[in-house]
């Protein structure tokens, strides 16, 4: 685990789960969901602080998290704590790996396209590794012990066109291809079992099944 992390080019100021800081290190539902809303949450008030954005005015609300799941989802967590629209639409998008990012602003992109009835979608790009840390001897599995962190982005995706002027990027076009019918995307980033516990496999190459959408 030492070697890989220092060839892994991390320094000493990138974010790590709060567990590995505790005596036990045990990872616990109650830890993951704590690294998750912390994320999410400040995401979302800084995005709002900077954007002026009414909470009351989003549409829709899409998440993404690779390999978190919990119940109720995240994007029921940030309705609730936010005390969004009932008739906000919620989308939440799991397993997907680091395509996921690219996968949700283009989904936002199309279902504004489709009309003016809604304009404002918020779409909240995050991961929480507490649940997925290996503690094993798989080099392949130790892998994302290092390559990820703790982070989040938050972003308003809008067609409303008051807000054009204020914009920082317009999305014209979008092409996205998936490689799931290949062995080698499928299994780019893998989700298993060792003898002792449970990991992500990462295998090489890594492109194009990690960050091809």
């Amino acid at each position: 685990m030492r070697n890989i992390y220092l060839k892994s080019g991390l320094g000493d100021e990138t974010y790590g789960p709060p567990f590995i800081f505790e005596e036990d290190k045990m990872p616990t539902l109650n830890s993951a969901n704590q690294e998750a809303q912390e994320g999410i949450f400040s995401s979302i008030d800084d995005l709002l602080a900077k954007t002026l954005i009414d909470p009351q005015s989003i549409d829709i609300v899409i998440v993404t998290c690779g390999s978190f799941s919990p119940s109720p989802s995240l994007s029921s967590l940030i309705l609730n704590h936010y005390k969004l629209r009932s008739d906000v639409k919620t989308y939440n998008l799991s397993g997907m790996g680091c395509s996921s990012g690219v996968i949700s602003i283009d989904f936002a992109a199309r279902v504004l396209r489709g009309g003016q009835k809604v304009q404002n979608a918020l779409v909240v790009i995050t991961e929480s590794i507490t649940l997925n840390w290996y503690n094993g001897d798989n080099r392949s599995m130790l892998v994302t012990n290092c390559i990820f962190r703790v982070g989040c982005a938050a972003a308003i995706i809008s067609n409303n066109p008051n807000l054009f002027q204020h914009a920082k990027m317009e999305l014209v076009h979008s092409l996205r291809t998936h490689h799931g019918a290949d062995d080698s995307a499928y299994k780019a980033a893998f989700q298993e079992e060792d003898d002792k516990v449970s990991g992500i496999r990462i295998c090489a190459p890594i492109c194009p099944g990690l960050v091809a959408p």
